[in-house]
């Protein structure tokens, strides 16, 4: 009975190891099956031919935020095809050839509008075959249309065909992105790319020209349209019914940047400040004996954010209480700055009393100013 008892616990205890055993090898395989992923070589093709896209597109005639191209359209798919560059996975898109977008068709509002989509130059991105993590970073030009403006609920445009083109249009995507879409990693893998969602926006609205019909319905619809839109790119083997709820909110407006004013593309630069010389404070009252000197400071700052140069610091007095002081010249005053000038007085032998000590600060570039100093004389 202890034997069977003994061939029990041998059975259990070979039957352990045996699963440990298998636990590890199902392990192992699961990490060796991702990490075998064939590597990005440099020059290899790097493809996806997505057969979903999303797009939003907002104006003040409506918006569309929704599935664009399907198998079910029948439009065709948006063809990538790019070059690995690097071992690590950055590919180059061309300009030419690189990136074939089929024509769609938008609702904005009521209003159909025929769109394309090309790349102004050439693309870049990046690919991690283990994970399926990708980038693309394309420039793109966005042209709107009507075979007829006399569609357009706007008054007076007349008729005959308009096409608007909106470009350069700096659309980040990336499968981490989560507006206007998801994104999602695409299979493990290089070369051609399978199951996988790359999202992104632009956040500048570009200048529009008009590329058939009048600049000024194009310059009338770009006023009408909204800064932000996005795309979400898939390539799926599953069906997809609708484009997924976003992830992420939607980016906001890019402005100028510090220093510069207007909407982006067209930031200007604010000029600087000139040069403005000001007495912050006015001078304390002064008491001087007769026939003796005394001194009134004066604190000059530049407000200005140029440099005020040939600055001088005078006063004037009466002739009966004091001989008018000497100038000072301070010469250079960098912008935000201060100096101080000292201003000597010399009371008469029979002065008395009080008056008045005029102060006046110019400068070649930064303008004049001008104070008082009370005077006291015993």
């Amino acid at each position: 009975m202890n034997m069977s008892h003994g061939n029990v616990q041998a059975v259990k205890g070979r039957t352990g190891i045996l699963a440990l055993l298998v636990g590890c090898f199902l392990v192992a395989a699961a990490l060796f099956g991702a990490s075998s992923a064939k590597a990005a070589t440099v020059g290899d093709p790097v493809s996806v031919d997505f057969n979903y896209v999303g797009i939003d597109v907002t104006t003040a005639l409506g918006g569309v935020s929704e599935l664009v191209l399907t198998p079910e359209a029948a439009l065709g798919e948006l063809e990538l095809r790019g070059t690995y560059t690097n071992a690590s996975g950055a590919f180059t898109v061309p300009r030419v050839g690189g990136l074939s977008f089929p024509d769609l068709a938008l609702d904005l509002g009521g209003v159909d509008l025929e769109a394309q989509i090309a790349l102004t130059e050439d693309g870049t991105g990046t690919h991690n075959a283990a994970t399926g993590a990708m980038t693309f970073n394309p420039s793109i030009s966005l042209t709107i249309g009507v075979s007829d403006v006399a569609g357009l609920p706007i008054p007076g445009l007349g008729t005959g065909a308009l096409r608007c083109q909106l470009a350069p249009l700096s659309v980040g995507l990336s499968t981490s992105n989560g507006w206007p879409g998801p994104g999602n990693n695409f299979d493990p893998g290089s070369g051609s790319l399978k199951n996988g969602a790359a999202s992104g926006a632009w956040d500048v609205k570009p200048e529009i020209v008009a590329t058939e019909g009048q600049q000024s319905t194009c310059d009338l619809i770009g006023g009408l349209l909204e800064p932000v839109g996005g795309l979400w790119l898939a390539q799926s083997e599953t069906p997809i019914l609708t484009l997924p709820a976003f992830t992420s909110p939607k980016p906001e407006p890019a402005v100028c940047g510090d220093g510069f004013t207007g909407d982006p593309p067209n930031c200007v630069a604010i000029p600087p400040k000139p040069a403005k010389v000001a007495i912050p404070s006015k001078p304390k009252s002064v008491i001087i004996k007769r026939g003796r000197t005394g001194i009134v400071k004066v604190a000059v700052k530049n407000t200005g954010e140029l440099s005020a140069t040939s600055v001088k610091v005078c006063g004037t007095i009466s002739a009966r209480f004091a001989k008018a002081p000497r100038c000072v010249v301070l010469g250079t005053i960098a912008a935000g700055a201060s100096k101080s000038a000292s201003l000597k007085l010399t009371a008469g032998k029979k002065a008395k009393g009080k008056t008045t000590l005029k102060i006046k600060v110019t400068s070649a570039v930064g303008g004049s100013t001008t104070s008082t100093a009370p005077i006291t004389v015993k």
